[in-house]
């Protein structure tokens, strides 16, 4: 498998909006309206994708700011 360059990986998130890089990480935040349960369904939703992809992100809670 081929690892991106940094110079790669700074041309792909350059057209994802909303995408960072944070260390070796790629990042994404999501804020979801209907708490807990929605965030919860959110997750469910993402889950299922991941599966079918063989991909298993990190996901992590985040307190309200």
């Amino acid at each position: 498998m081929h690892v991106l360059t940094d110079q790669e990986i700074t041309a792909a998130l350059s057209g994802l909006p909303g995408w960072t890089r944070e260390g070796d990480a790629l990042v994404k935040r999501y804020t979801r309206e209907g708490g807990f349960s929605g965030a919860v369904a959110f997750v469910a939703r993402i889950a299922e994708a991941a599966d079918e992809a063989d991909h298993h992100p990190d996901v992590a809670a985040l307190g309200q700011e």
